[in-house]
């Protein structure tokens, strides 16, 4: 199985969410980033802030805590 590099995992989601934001679907969309420990390693931060500078007024896009789900990090 090839690794996957979480650039390639926020490509996908900038991709996703770049065509959401693009559509003239105007509903109130939430955005909630995981930040703890473990997802800072894997660049939750950057993504946090891709979101946050690229959503629309209406949309709200908000730090959510830890998850617990550290084993499952990329």
């Amino acid at each position: 199985m090839a690794a996957v590099h979480i650039t390639d995992n926020f490509d996908a989601l900038k991709d996703i969410f770049s065509k959401r934001v693009d559509s003239t679907d105007s509903k109130l969309r939430k955005i909630l980033v995981q930040v703890g420990h473990c997802s800072k390693s894997v660049g939750a931060e950057e993504i946090f802030q891709f979101f946050d500078e690229h959503a629309n007024e209406s949309d709200l896009v908000s730090i959510a805590g830890c998850d617990g789900a550290c084993f499952n990090a990329p």
